[in-house]
Order: structure tokens, then sequence, then C-alpha cells
């Protein structure tokens, strides 16, 4: 494969994988936000319970006990959701961090063939600058 085309198929390569990268990263950011939303929701709740179990009336007594247990069933059902949340987070992280290994896979090749394409550029300059300098000290002369 003339080494134009492979550093042409490596980059194409690189833009995929980059791609495949950001297609991840735009749901994983989605799921970040929405677990930060429940974190939140379930510190409200557990600072509602705070204030409310400390306020204890001779009229709130008797439903206190129901309000604790429903702010607590409630706080486990956003625990159980913030953990599902976190291990789909936590496949897409790996998912993105198999294609970032993929894609820095390519860096070695892709510079090696990039290097290799200047190096046979200063060739060419080079044998190019020779051929003039050849030329011109030794000029050809036309001969009658």
């Amino acid at each position: 494969m003339k080494l134009g085309k492979r550093i042409a198929a490596l980059e194409l390569l690189q833009r995929v994988t980059q791609h495949k990268i950001d297609d991840l990263a735009a749901p994983l950011n989605r799921l970040r936000q929405e677990i930060a939303d429940l974190t939140q929701q379930h510190a409200k709740l557990q600072h509602s319970l705070e204030a409310e179990a400390y306020e204890v009336t001779l009229e709130s007594a008797p439903y206190l006990g129901r309000f604790i247990a429903a702010v607590q069933q409630q706080q486990h059902f956003l625990s159980l959701q913030i953990q599902s949340l976190n291990d789909r987070a936590q496949t897409l992280e790996d998912e993105i961090l198999g294609h970032f290994r993929d894609k820095k896979s390519l860096d070695s090749p892709l510079d090696s063939a990039r290097d290799l394409q200047r190096l046979e550029a200063a060739r060419r300059e080079s044998s190019a600058n020779d051929e003039i300098a050849i030329t011109r000290r030794f000029p050809i002369t036309h001969m009658p």
C-alpha cells in the first residue's frame, strides 16, 4: 500500500473511532446529569426528614412514623435508580475507554507513516538539490 493511502486509511480509522467516542459521550453525559438530579432529590428528602423529625408537635407525632417510612422508601427507590444509572454509566465509560485505546493504538503507526513520508520528501528534495548543484558545478556544454 502506498504511503499516502496508508496515512489516509489510518486517519480515517482514527476519525471513525473518534465519532464512536463522541456518540457514546452524549448519552453518558445525560446519565451523569440524571444521577446528579436523583442525588439532589435524595439529599432534599434527607433534609426534609431531618427538618420534620426535629420539629415534632403533639399534632404531628402520630403521622411522623408514616412520614419517616415514606421518605425512607422514596430514598431507597432513588438509591436503586442511582445505582442502576451508575451501572449503565460504567458500561458506557468502559466502552468509551475501549474505543479510546483503539484510537491511541493507531497513533504509533500513523506517526511512523508520517515520519517516513517526511523522510521521503526530504530525500527527494536533497536529491533535487544535489542535481542542481552538480548541474551548476559541471554545466552541460553543447558540442557542435
